[in-house]
């Protein structure tokens, strides 16, 4: 398992914040000046994003101090994040959620993790039946567009008609057999002959973990 940069659009936009203040004023802003800045209620929002800023290596703060904020690497952060596309939620326990074709959504993750070239997304995974392959119910999945570099074993994003899942992929001579990856024996596998297309192979995953007012993106990559 390696650990990556993420930065979610709220993050980026604190950080830009930052970086302005930064510029006017020659000092940092306080926790109350970004919070009326954002224009939230709450200043626990803001010790968030800037916890998260700070353990991801691009902020450090000197402790007992009102305007304690220096950039890190100021010049080369931006450089370094590529933007994934977030295509839109796909199903892991059942055939019911639609494929999703417009970019609603954006994460930015460390371009060196891919390979320059490669098409890759993202898609948000709805429910529990991929939670042994290290995809827990409201992930993000990042998936390298592919299909013809799919092999037995990969997990993928597959389209079944109008709708999306996240399958580990079997292939047969005459079938293609898409399997969940839990213990529980109510999730069952899917056998296709045809009227289906293997989107892309999953590569990576970001892990959500729900706070009080925003998603904090724990990106780990499973192997």
């Amino acid at each position: 398992m390696k650990k990556s940069t993420i930065v979610t659009k709220k993050q980026s936009k604190v950080l830009d914040l930052i970086k302005q203040y930064l510029k006017t004023n020659s000092q940092s802003p306080t926790i109350e000046e970004l919070r009326q800045l954002l224009g939230v209620s709450s200043s626990r929002t803001i010790g968030q994003h800037l916890d998260a800023l700070e353990k991801k290596g691009f902020i450090a703060r000197e402790r007992g101090q009102r305007r304690n904020i220096k950039i890190l690497d100021s010049n080369t952060v931006q450089d370094s994040l590529i933007k994934i596309p977030v295509l839109g939620v796909t199903g892991c326990d059942s055939q019911n959620i639609f494929a999703d074709k417009t970019y609603n959504e954006f994460i930015s993750v460390d371009k060196d993790l891919f390979e320059s070239g490669k098409e890759i997304f993202s898609v948000k995974a709805i429910g529990n039946s991929m939670v042994d392959a290290g995809i827990p119910n409201g992930s993000y999945v990042i998936f390298e567009k592919s299909e013809n570099d799919i092999q037995n074993g990969d997990r993928v994003v597959a389209i079944i008609g109008d709708m999306a899942v996240i399958k580990r992929v079997q292939f047969t001579d005459r079938a293609v057999a898409l399997y969940p990856d839990s213990s529980e024996e109510r999730f069952e596998p899917i056998l296709l002959k045809d009227n289906y297309n293997i989107l892309g192979k999953v590569i990576d995953v970001v892990k959500a973990v729900p706070q009080t007012e925003e998603i904090v993106y724990d990106y780990q990559i499973e192997h």
